[in-house]
């Protein structure tokens, strides 16, 4: 129970801050900044910062990215 408090917390930490994050965006560049936009920003330098590389972002790689992302929904939910 408390691992699954404890992740709990963290992911609305994270959801908060990212939405500090977009929102600090849009005040930058005085426009609506597009989240799907984020997203692919902060895949590209987490995977430079982890790795050194970039992503895979080819049809393969998305396809493995749902496969996995799927994966984690079923495994929530059968726990």
């Amino acid at each position: 129970m408390y691992q699954k408090a404890s992740i709990h917390e963290r992911i609305k930490h994270q959801a908060v801050m990212t939405g500090l994050i977009i929102h600090k965006a849009a005040q930058v560049v005085g426009d609506d900044v597009n989240q799907e936009q984020l997203k692919g920003v902060l895949e590209v330098l987490g995977t430079r910062e982890l790795t050194g590389q970039d992503p895979d972002q080819g049809v393969w790689a998305r396809t493995q990215d749902a496969v996995a992302a799927l994966r984690c929904v079923f495994e929530g939910l059968t726990k």
